[in-house]
């Protein structure tokens, strides 16, 4: 069904990056030197997946980096993250600035 990935189905969206510094929709205080994501409002579903674990891929490279969900991007597309520095640069360049992404839960 439509917004269910099974236990362990992948999304797929855009990756981005941001620099936490303020408390997060998930009511912890971030920072930026933290492996951490933001999750698009239909997924972030009022906070359910608050601190839960994802694992995140960089579609074309393979390269992956687990992180830990803490925030709300309203500006992200379906399926799509916004991540910490940290994160992005496991993935990709930061100079890329936007990578396809393959993630799950």
């Amino acid at each position: 069904s439509h917004g269910s990935s099974g236990g362990n189905g992948k999304y797929r969206g855009k990756g981005t990056w941001y620099k936490p510094h303020t408390r997060g929709a998930c009511g912890s205080m971030d920072h930026s030197s933290e492996y951490i994501v933001a999750l698009s409002s239909d997924i972030y579903s009022g906070g359910k997946h608050c601190f839960r674990g994802v694992r995140v891929c960089e579609a074309g490279s393979g390269n992956c980096v687990n992180a830990k969900v803490s925030d709300l991007c309203p500006g992200c597309k379906h399926q799509s993250l916004d991540m910490s520095p940290p994160v992005f640069r496991a993935l990709a360049p930061m100079d890329q600035g936007v990578i396809d992404i393959v993630w799950s839960f």
